[in-house]
């Protein structure tokens, strides 16, 4: 039998088909809207929550950053900023928006490379494009490494050059116990001639204490020689990479001043030979006056009885031929001699350059601070500070001059120093990042040594590259080691006075310094401020003049010289201990604040649930997965200031 409605059945076949591809196609556009929609949802959420930076932190430190207390403080503002989305979503149909963090950056992390790019991000706009170049940069670097290797050099050799004085010091106990020796052995001589047998007994005692502390002497000596040597040889090791550090003219000019410690190493080397030898014959020559003594004894006693024995009240011996043949044993008893070359001779003036050296560790701030300034007093908790808990090495552990120089300046600009006379509890923020001590005195006081340390150097290279200063420096070492000392005492001596002087101008300028004033990196003649004779003034009176305090117009002020030695820090030290005066800051304003709370970028995912609208026909259990109207769609987004 022939049916009829097959067309009909295959055109709504067809036509099923057709609707199905369209409504495919329609819900697959669809769902990349929707994609697309929760990843612009995700971008300005995210956008949002970041635009809640905290607005004192700009304020004061022009740092922008999101402080988030806690992940989920950051998650609920994600979340609240999407829901207007999902409530004018439409035909993309999102519901039951949630976030999560999969990663965030603190300002405290990485070693502190955020905090450098928050840092050049705010400085680019005004004083790196001022006309620094990374060329002037490293000559800075340069000429602070070299002015430290050079503290370091003399410092060294400077200790060394004191050890030799109290070799000489040993030297003159012993020649000075010889001399006693000899005039003990006359004084003994003269009273065996006149009869005086117990001043004589007296005196040849006297004189066997002095042979049998000689040895003592000589080994004292030769303690000190042999430290010396081995010091010597331990200086050039150690500082053998300083001196790499140095130019080339200055190195060389340093090197031929020093080579008079190896001169002196040889010269006492002869000396100490004949030391060694004095005692040789000790042991004989105490026998003898032992036998002398005797001698004398009994013909005391000899006397005595013969006088005893004379009825007549009166002597027929010649007691005096008695004595003269007393005497003549007396003076065949030999003394060891020396006649080796010794210094000091102006041990006074030696000792008040010595006294230099301790200046800066006894009484720096005494010496320096202006009139009417006082310490602060400020102390501070360092415990919960970034530096203490939340350092992190860095990947790339190169020096970045320009970036060095763009963080000093900005340390600069927001930190106070001592020159400020800054109100704050603590007032010396910018000397805590040169020095991370948890007082103001310990670090003002430790950031003017390391100042003192890098103008040491420095002006120890101008006096030793300038003729007229080294040769009035020589003049005074030979004055002081005297005629009778060995020719490369005068050598060392020089040096000590050199170290003594620099150290002494150093003072000056740091005086000026913290007065305001301005004190060139490389001095000329011009700048320089104390001669030698007033050194030895200031070594005696421990007080620096007030008057003749000379500021360079081309030099820079103290602030500057802090910002130089926050140069030569790690990248790491530095960062982070800028950071921690940041959080002391603001930690005053709000409490609770701590750095490692607050976000510099961030990652995050978001995830909707959405349904199926042209696919979802009816005709299938909606419970079954594949088939089901509602699925998941997420997005990734970041974000970083």
């Amino acid at each position: 039998m022939k049916r009829n409605g097959s067309v009909t059945v295959f055109l709504a076949m067809v036509f099923l088909m057709i609707s199905a591809l369209l409504c495919a196609l329609v819900e697959s556009a669809r769902t990349a809207g929707a994609r697309f929609y929760l990843r612009t949802m995700a971008d300005s959420a995210i956008d949002s929550v970041f635009s809640e930076y905290n607005r004192k932190l700009w304020d004061s430190y022009r740092l922008i950053l999101l402080e988030s207390r806690s992940e989920e403080t950051a998650v609920e503002s994600m979340n609240g900023f999407m829901k207007p989305y999902v409530k004018n979503c439409g035909w993309y149909a999102l519901a039951e928006p949630s976030s999560e963090i999969t990663e965030k950056t603190c300002i405290t992390d990485d070693g502190g490379v955020w905090f450098e790019q928050e840092v050049k991000d705010y400085m680019k706009y005004g004083w790196l494009s001022s006309g620094f170049s990374a060329e002037s940069a490293q000559k800075i670097w340069k000429q602070i490494k070299e002015a430290g290797a050079m503290d370091s050099i003399t410092k060294a050799y400077g200790l060394r050059s004191k050890e030799a004085v109290r070799m000489e010091k040993a030297v003159s106990k012993i020649s000075n116990n010889l001399k006693s020796q000899t005039r003990l052995k006359s004084t003994a001589a003269s009273e065996l001639l006149s009869g005086d047998n117990v001043s004589f007994q007296q005196t040849a005692g006297m004189l066997e204490g002095k042979i049998q502390a000689l040895p003592s002497l000589i080994d004292d000596y030769t303690k000190k020689a042999d430290a010396f040597g081995l010091h010597l040889d331990a200086v050039k090791t150690e500082h053998a990479a300083d001196f790499e550090k140095l130019e080339k003219e200055n190195r060389e000019a340093l090197e031929k001043q020093i080579a008079s410690y190896r001169e002196y190493t040889d010269e006492d080397g002869v000396r100490r030979k004949e030391l060694e030898a004095l005692d040789d014959n000790s042991s004989n020559t105490l026998k003898n006056i032992s036998e002398v003594r005797t001698l004398a004894d009994e013909t005391e006693e000899w006397i005595e009885e013969a006088e005893a024995d004379d009825d007549d009240g009166g002597s027929d011996i010649d007691a005096g031929a008695m004595w003269q043949e007393v005497a003549d044993a007396w003076e065949t008893v030999s003394l060891s001699s020396f006649e080796g070359a010794s210094g000091v001779r102006d041990e006074k003036t030696e000792a008040l350059l010595e006294s230099v050296s301790g200046f800066a560790e006894d009484s720096l701030l005494k010496l320096v601070l202006p009139e009417g300034r006082t310490v602060s007093d400020g102390k501070m908790d360092l415990s919960a500070f970034p530096s203490k808990t939340n350092t992190s090495a860095r990947a790339d552990t190169g020096i970045d001059l320009v970036t060095a120089a763009a963080v000093d300046e900005y340390a600069g600009k927001y930190l106070p120093n001592f020159t400020d006379k800054s109100t704050r509890p603590i007032a010396y923020e910018l000397e805590y990042t040169i020095s991370g001590a948890g007082t103001d005195r310990g670090n003002l006081t430790s950031a003017l040594l390391q100042i003192l340390a890098v103008r040491e150097g420095l002006n120890f290279l101008h006096i030793m590259t300038n003729d007229k200063k080294r040769s009035e420096a020589r003049t005074l070492a030979v004055t002081i080691a005297g005629s009778t000392a060995l020719p490369a005492l005068a050598g060392l001596l020089q040096c000590l006075i050199m170290a003594a002087w620099a150290l002494i101008e150093s003072l000056m300028d740091i005086k000026a310094l913290l007065s305001g004033k301005k004190i060139a990196l490389i001095k000329t003649e011009r700048d320089w401020m104390i001669g030698l004779k007033e050194v030895l003034t200031i070594a005696a009176t421990q007080k620096l003049p007030d008057a003749d305090i000379k500021e360079s117009s081309l030099g820079i002020d103290y602030e500057m010289y802090l910002k130089l030695l926050l140069f030569t820090k790690t990248a790491e030290e530095r960062d982070y201990r800028i950071m921690d005066m940041i959080q002391l800051n603001m930690a005053r304003e709000e409490s609770g604040f701590l750095l490692q709370n607050c976000i510099y970028g961030m990652h995050a995912k978001v995830t909707c649930s959405s349904r199926h609208l042209f696919t979802s026909l009816g005709i299938s259990d909606t419970n079954t997965a594949l088939l089901s109207p509602e699925f998941q769609i997420s997005a990734e987004t970041v974000k970083a200031y």
